[in-house]
């Protein structure tokens, strides 16, 4: 057993009390300043609802607080500050907070918040988030022990994984470095388009769509699979790009096993992988 399990089966092995992020925090409120406000030099930092944080030269609030993004495409982004800041009119400011620990509550928000606000939104309007869907909001509320372990669990793996993408980035910096000295250096080869060297094509729905997963992936628009069926139309070793969508468009993909195409989605497959490649293709 973790040190967790043995806090959570000496403390509260009955389960938990829940209370509404209203109950929590004593103070919600929101910034009172047009996003437009901010300058290039602040001395303060002034949240949006946008993830950057950007600066001002005046502050409203001098406290610990929780800043939740509003509206707009990054609604539900989650900041944490502490000291004077300002803040966007469409920001919550969540200040106050009892019961839980900053930390915890925090964590519980990045993990729950934005599947929350969209489930509550209109359907086919844009996410956002009112006042009494921030104050309904669940939190439970375990012993001070058990959010200190679970703090300190999440804090240690949020580190290891700024560690890991920081490294991840340079890793794919030096990949497109290595990638376009391989593929533009100078020499004198063949060029042909695309059509005479490769057949490319879409494919059509399948008759049934599957969440569980199967042997065969479902590559439709996106930039992941969008499901799974229980046949193939498609074989592997084919490159793929979706026809369609701001999300997909541009993205190319490799699928390395046999697959079902769907009619937003070209295959790519060299007509003679003696002449060319599919990997070479993709890349």
């Amino acid at each position: 057993m973790t040190k967790l399990d043995n806090l959570i089966k000496e403390l509260c092995p009955d389960g938990v009390e829940y209370k509404t992020l209203g109950e929590v925090c004593e103070t919600i409120t929101t910034g009172r300043l047009n996003a437009n406000a901010m300058v290039e030099n602040g001395k303060y930092a002034f949240f949006t609802c946008d993830k950057e944080v950007f600066k001002i030269d005046t502050y409203a609030f001098d406290c610990e607080a929780i800043l939740v993004s509003g509206n707009g495409s990054q609604v539900g982004h989650i900041n944490y500050y502490k000291g004077k800041f300002n803040a966007y009119q469409r920001t919550y400011v969540l200040t106050d907070i009892n019961s839980v620990t900053y930390g915890f509550l925090l964590h519980w928000l990045n993990a729950y918040l934005k599947p929350y606000i969209i489930k509550n939104c209109k359907k086919g309007s844009v996410p956002y988030i009112t006042l009494p869907m921030l104050q309904n909001f669940q939190i439970p509320i375990p012993p001070l022990p058990v959010q200190e372990e679970i703090v300190r669990i999440l804090d240690k793996f949020t580190s290891l994984t700024a560690e890991l993408t920081a490294e991840l980035t340079a890793r794919r910096k030096q990949y497109e470095y290595y990638r376009d000295a391989l593929l533009t250096k100078e020499t004198k080869v063949e060029i042909k388009k695309l059509g005479e060297i490769a057949e490319i094509g879409v494919g059509n729905k399948p008759e049934q769509i599957l969440e569980e997963k199967t042997k065969y992936e479902y590559i439709n628009a996106g930039t992941t699979n969008s499901g799974y069926t229980v046949t193939s139309n498609c074989k592997g070793d084919t490159v793929t790009t979706p026809s369609r969508g701001q999300g997909g468009i541009g993205f190319v993909g490799y699928q390395k096993n046999d697959f079902y195409l769907g009619p937003l989605c070209y295959k790519i497959r060299s007509l003679d992988t003696k002449l060319v490649l599919n990997k070479y293709i993709f890349y």
